[in-house]
């Protein structure tokens, strides 16, 4: 079977997608996708959702620009800025539309953008559209050797420019995290700004699920951060967080006012899912539990990881064909769905991508090591 009749081969789900899911009808364990905190389909989203719907139907048909707003929309920028523990935030239709706003909005006409190699298509995307020149920087430069990358941009600025770093805080197919704390240093000398795509650290970077900011400590009024509400926060839409003079230029920028505000529903159930971890951090403290329970578990069998606390481990032990056929063999025979992914970052033979969520058992954990294990032992 070819490579494109393979992606055209679906299973179909049933019901949420979680640590446990139905896939064409079987029950199986499901180590694939993004649902970091095991929220999706939480009860406190649904009825939340369910009231927003009744009273103001689905989306928002009237731009803010026109002077009217929907108050559940305006409702979700606080709840988040609250959440993240910043100035503000802006919210927007989808995720994939947090990075292209806020880069557009962070760039001027004596910008050079900086952008990870590695980093989320959104990321590029917003980038190019600027118009601005761009500098692709190698993937994890600063940590391996932060003067290589200091001197990368001291050869590339141009007199008069200023930096725009942009980058995932973890990349979503590798799980490593950012060296931010570097870029920020690096902003400073360069009279620059940090943007981070937050999307799969929120929910699992820090006590309080902030992100990296919370994760390295960061307070610098030269980063933003966007991320979505799609993964860890089991709902939808796109978020921009930080600084109120930068996510003031977000809110008021042409990409924003042309477009969508999102789903009504869908900003009510994030709203109930933002206040249910800020006033019960159990599901992150598990996920934290998970994470170092399986990762442990996975590095004795010898898988080399990155040291760095995120749900994603992803590895490579074999070629294109034999990882195909471990993640056909484990749903065939053991009853466990994870990714064999050729996104950005891996090789041509893909890496095997496990995500790890809150809502796994330490049953499924041991389930999952026992059907790696003839696998990685050879």
């Amino acid at each position: 079977m070819s490579k494109a009749a393979e992606l055209e081969d679906f299973a179909l789900y049933g019901g949420p997608v979680k640590a446990e899911v139905i896939l064409d009808g079987k029950e199986v364990v499901n180590y694939g996708g993004c649902s970091y905190l095991g929220l999706t389909g939480h009860p406190v989203a649904e009825a939340a959702a369910t009231k927003a719907l009744e009273q103001y139907g689905l989306a928002a048909s009237i731009a803010r620009a026109y002077g009217v707003a929907n108050p559940v929309l305006l409702e979700l920028e606080q709840v988040a800025a609250r959440f993240f523990g910043t100035e503000a935030a802006f919210c927007a239709a989808a995720g994939y539309l947090a990075s292209p706003l806020a880069i557009s909005a962070l760039t001027d006409t004596n910008t050079r953008l900086y952008v990870d190699q590695v980093c989320h298509h959104s990321l590029v995307f917003g980038a190019q559209a600027t118009g601005q020149p761009i500098e692709r920087y190698t993937h994890n430069l600063g940590w391996d050797d932060p003067e290589a990358l200091r001197d990368f941009v001291l050869q590339t600025l141009r007199p008069g420019e200023k930096p725009l770093f942009a980058m995932d805080g973890i990349t979503g197919l590798l799980g490593d995290i950012s060296p931010v704390p570097e870029f920020v240093r690096l902003a400073d000398e360069f009279d620059g700004i940090v943007y981070v795509d937050d999307a799969h650290a929120v929910g699992v970077l820090g006590d309080n699920g902030r992100g990296t900011a919370e994760y390295f400590g960061i307070d610098s009024d030269r980063v933003c951060f966007g991320a979505t509400f799609s993964k860890a926060l089991g709902g939808l839409g796109g978020v921009i967080f930080g600084p109120e003079h930068f996510v003031a230029r977000a809110r008021s920028s042409a990409m924003a006012r042309g477009s969508n505000l999102g789903s009504i529903p869908h900003a009510a159930a994030a709203i109930a899912l933002m206040e249910h971890l800020m006033a019960d951090k159990a599901p992150i403290q598990k996920l934290h539990r998970n994470i170092r329970v399986f990762k442990t578990l996975l590095q004795e069998l010898g898988v080399s990881l990155p040291a760095f606390p995120t749900s994603i481990s992803s590895f490579a032990f074999g070629s294109y064909d034999d990882h195909a056929a471990m993640q056909r063999n484990l749903l065939q025979d053991h009853g466990i769905f994870l990714c064999h992914s050729n996104y950005t970052g891996a090789g041509p033979e893909g890496l095997i991508r496990i995500a790890v969520f809150a809502d796994h058992s330490d049953d499924h954990l041991d389930h999952l090591i026992r059907a790696l294990t003839p696998y990685l032992s050879k």
